[in-house]
């Protein structure tokens, strides 16, 4: 059923998609979580499609990237980075993609954080929410010059946007935003080797962090945070031992149990004290 992304245009595929994951998602109610939660992304998809008429579509093996006229190029590139980015994600998460990914490029910050509610902010470029990644086009964010396309395949929001979808099919959302936005650094750090360093500023308490980690006003410095503790965790021990983390998660078992069942932590703020101390404070 997820092949018809590539062939129906959006209202169809709103329309097959809608009445085809309602369908399913009754099956499945007493089936697997995996089952309910495509069906539910798939269904959420299918909503979101119907306000992409006349966009055109690049279909690649994983992913359909949906685009303004004129920006083919910025489409191309986008694709090409996602399938690199998805090759390495993939085996890092433990993860695939239950089915093409689609992805919406923008023109305008404005129109792309209005599609997930959010007011125009200078400091996004990129969104996962609800099985679609949203990005700018690079020509908005940086301009069409040669160097400003290599610096969007170095720093743009490709490789971070899609660990979010991953993570999400992989762990169905039972994480704290922190790690949300850690583990997304974390893959962005592994495809493109850039990270972010230290800012200014004291640390936060983990229970800020988890808390109220989108309202914090040093937002540089709480998405370092989630970035040093995620990867300190998936270096305590082998890719294995964090795939179990994760599996743990995405079977219900809450945060904070998980922790202490895969590394013993007692807790996430005995993860942030560890941490803390191998960073000096």
């Amino acid at each position: 059923m997820f092949s018809l992304i590539a062939r129906l245009k959006p209202t169809a595929w709103a329309t097959a998609a809608l009445a085809g994951a309602l369908l399913w998602g009754a099956a499945a109610i007493a089936s697997s979580p995996r089952v309910v939660y495509d069906a539910y992304v798939w269904g959420a998809i299918a909503w979101q499609s119907q306000g992409w008429q006349g966009l055109r579509h690049l279909t690649t093996g994983h992913f359909v990237v949906y685009y303004p006229p004129g920006r083919s190029a910025d489409a191309q590139l986008v694709a090409a980075e996602l399938e690199q980015a998805l090759r390495v994600e993939s085996r890092n998460l433990g993860q695939t993609l239950p089915f093409r990914l689609p992805v919406v490029l923008y023109d305008q910050a404005g129109q792309m954080n209005a599609s997930v509610g959010m007011p125009a902010r200078d400091r996004d470029v990129g969104f996962y929410w609800k099985g679609v990644i949203r990005l700018l086009t690079p020509e908005a964010w940086l301009g069409s010059t040669p160097s400003a396309l290599a610096e969007y395949a170095q720093v743009g929001p490709v490789a971070h946007e899609l660990g979010h979808a991953l993570l999400a099919f992989r762990a169905y959302g039972n994480y704290p935003d922190w790690f949300n936005e850690g583990v997304a650094q974390m893959e962005d750090t592994a495809v493109t080797g850039w990270s972010a360093p230290r800012p200014p500023g004291p640390l936060y308490p983990v229970a800020a962090l988890t808390q109220n980690f989108y309202q914090l006003p040093n937002q540089a410095m709480a998405y370092w945070e989630a970035q040093g503790m995620t990867t300190y965790l998936a270096h305590q021990g082998n890719a294995a031992r964090f795939n179990q983390f994760l599996a743990r998660l995405q079977a219900g078992t809450a945060f904070s149990q998980a922790l202490t069942q895969t590394y013993g932590y007692s807790s996430p703020q005995a993860l942030f004290d560890a941490w803390r101390a191998s960073v000096g404070g």
